[in-house]
């Protein structure tokens, strides 16, 4: 079967058997024995069973967040949210920065935030103890445009897998001290339940060694690299867990996959 062939400018294409391909493995195959599945699942949080876009205002001196933050130690902050009104709610949360190349090499640095369930209860975060924060990698219109292709990708693998990470929409409206003085940033995010709220959802556990790709479920092992092959994306692994969370289900041991801001 020709998947790709050579366009008369020598660039490659994609032959629509590849399409057709991939439809049916997504729309049919693999999906359709998934559906009795979703039945027994969990609720997700209210943070996620809403889909509207949510208004956040984070107050922070990125210099500090890099370079006084770690897996362990997270820095005292506020957050501000909008929820059903015009007036600003805020809450007491931990924080810290996370990820390898973009903490290095990007300007707005990826986050994580910890919150306190006493803080939480009967706000929309009640259930939420860990959520992570995707923001644009650099300043400018192009960075909201690839966060929201990247919050696309995990859409789309809603649809496509029933274990999955829950994300919502930001506008994000970042104060960054600076010294004596804050700069004001306008810029798109979206949030990440935390692994912990994913497994409880599907009545899973948490795996956190290593284990062969060969001893994972084959049918989701399939789906998930096709996945990632039809969004472009090569910077995972779930031989050595590279952006993939293992989860252990019914006897079954399903890698989740996430960060696909490397994505073609």
């Amino acid at each position: 079967m020709i998947i790709f062939k050579k366009a008369e400018n020598g660039n490659m294409k994609s032959h629509p058997t590849l399409i057709f391909l991939l439809l049916y493995l997504f729309s049919g195959h693999f999906m359709f024995p998934q559906q009795d599945d979703n039945k027994s699942f969990k609720e997700t949080t209210e943070l996620f069973k809403n889909q509207e876009q949510l208004s956040l205002k984070l107050n922070f001196s990125a210099k500090n967040l890099r370079e006084n933050t770690n897996d362990s130690t997270y820095i005292m902050s506020m957050l501000w949210y909008k929820d059903k009104g015009v007036t600003w709610d805020s809450m007491n949360i931990q924080l810290r920065a996370r990820g390898n190349f973009r903490r290095d090499n990007c300007y707005y640095v990826p986050l994580r935030i910890k919150l306190k369930k006493s803080a939480t209860k009967g706000t929309i975060f009640q259930g939420n103890k860990k959520l992570k924060v995707v923001l644009p990698c650099l300043e400018g219109r192009n960075g909201n445009d690839y966060v929201i292709k990247e919050y696309l990708a995990y859409k789309l693998y809603e649809d496509i897998s029933p274990y999955h990470f829950k994300t919502r929409l930001l506008e994000l409206e970042f104060l960054e001290e600076k010294g004596q003085r804050i700069k004001k940033h306008q810029i798109q995010g979206f949030l990440i339940e935390d692994i912990d709220n994913v497994a409880e959802r599907v009545h899973g556990k948490q795996i956190k060694r290593v284990i062969h790709p060969l001893q994972h479920d084959p049918t989701f092992a399939v789906e998930n690299a096709f996945f990632e092959y039809l969004i472009g994306n090569t910077d995972y692994s779930a031989r050595v867990q590279h952006n993939q969370r293992l989860l252990f289900i019914e006897d079954k041991i399903v890698a989740v996959p996430y960060d696909f801001d490397m994505s073609g």
